[in-house]
């Protein structure tokens, strides 16, 4: 029986089709099968690292974990994949990742987000606070950028060190009180000059009640730097590096209300706008009365050496849920530049810093303000503030 050329054409076709079929399934199984197997490799080169690693995306919400980060953060990995990376950080800092971001979207991607060796405290399943060193590099990948986190565990260490500081009473650990002394001796000598200057200039034009005002301004803040001085040199207040504390219960709101009386009159020396947000009732700490103080006082000059006439200065204090107060201090000056933050508290590579008027810094004074924070069981952070400059927050424990 013949067949007919049209019926062989449909033949010919028919095979045809289905050896593209073939080749086009044989080609897409090797390719799935080649990327089964590339994926099998990275995920056992990413199980096997030291380090907890993490991929988010720019909104923060977590891509991939290796099996160290499970282990170390004590959770499943359907727990964390999806979830936001905050939920692995204290409320604090969690605050001070989201203010990084902020400005790193608000700057539309100008720079690149590689963040070199830090050490901040993370948060465990379980509530535990642990402190970790972190380092972030951004990555691209079918034109869509991420964000890898390698995380060490550094709570050995940390103990490791805090053990050796206690043992060793040597005298480096009294130097760098000593010196941390002087640096905030110059905050009270500045400022009694600076009331001295108001006298001198204007005194003429005062009355009598304005000039008694800033006489006993001058009085306050000496007979401040004499007790500074008699209670920090004293042996029961430095040992081995750490801080006697000589807790009150005080009303924190009361407490500031306090502190920037002080400030009042060299604010308008300088022509800056104090703007205060203080709540009507009373919020109680346990605090050590002079060196949080010593704090307040390093912030607000801070704040006073950075900013130009005619800016401003925020000072607000409000309750962080139910355990924290939060003490925020900002201004409309020059910032922090964001790859900065994370130095401020640090004694390493610090480097003096020359305020608007030529003012100059130690770089003493915001790691002791940390120490003193930490040393309360709280937290100090910085970041911008929507005034346009520096922002720097203060957690204190409220007291039952």
């Amino acid at each position: 029986m013949e067949i007919s050329g049209h019926v062989l054409l449909l033949i010919v076709a028919i095979v045809a089709f289905f050896l593209i079929i073939l080749i086009i399934f044989k080609s897409v199984f090797w390719f799935s099968n080649e990327h089964k197997i590339i994926d099998s490799l990275n995920s056992q080169i990413l199980d096997v690292s030291t380090s907890a690693l993490f991929i988010t995306d720019i909104n923060g919400i977590i891509q991939m974990v290796n099996k160290t980060a499970l282990k170390m953060f004590k959770y499943n990995r359907y727990e964390l994949v999806g979830s936001s990376i905050n939920k692995l950080m204290p409320e604090t800092i969690a605050s001070m990742h989201d203010t990084l971001m902020q400005t790193y979207l608000k700057n539309e991607y100008k720079y690149q987000l590689n963040v070199s060796l830090r050490e901040i405290y993370a948060l465990r399943s379980n509530g535990e606070e642990f402190p970790i060193q972190i380092q972030i590099n951004e990555i691209w990948y079918n034109d869509t950028r991420y964000f890898v986190g390698a995380i060490s565990d550094i709570s050995a260490e940390k103990q490791a060190i805090k053990e050796s500081i206690k043992s060793e009473k040597d005298s480096a650990n009294k130097d760098k009180f000593l010196s941390l002394l002087s640096h905030d001796l110059r905050t009270p000598v500045g400022k009694i000059q600076s009331l001295s200057e108001i006298l001198i200039e204007d005194m003429e034009s005062m009355d009598k009640t304005e000039v008694s005002e800033i006489i006993q301004n001058i009085y306050d803040v000496s007979e401040s730097a004499l007790y500074l001085i008699s209670s920090l040199l004293s042996s029961q207040r430095i040992k081995g590096g750490d801080i006697d504390l000589k807790l009150k219960n005080v009303d924190i709101v009361q407490f500031i209300k306090t502190t920037l009386s002080e400030f009042k009159n060299l604010y308008k020396l300088k022509n800056i706008t104090l703007k205060e947000s203080l709540p009507e009732k009373p919020i109680f700490c346990e605090i050590d009365e002079l060196l949080i103080n010593q704090v307040i006082i390093n912030l607000l000059t801070n704040a006073e050496k950075f900013c130009q006439k005619g800016d401003e200065i925020a000072i607000s204090v409000y309750k962080k849920g139910s355990d924290y107060a939060l003490i925020c201090v900002e201004d409309s000056g020059p910032g922090i530049p964001p790859e900065d933050i994370f130095e401020l508290f640090q004694y390493k590579e610090l480097e003096k810093s020359t305020g608007s008027n030529g003012e100059i810094g130690t770089g003493f004074g915001l790691p002791f303000c940390h120490e003193i924070i930490t040393s309360h069981g709280g937290r100090i952070l910085a970041g911008s503030s929507n005034l346009g400059g520096a922002k720097i927050e203060i957690y204190l424990k409220i007291s039952e």
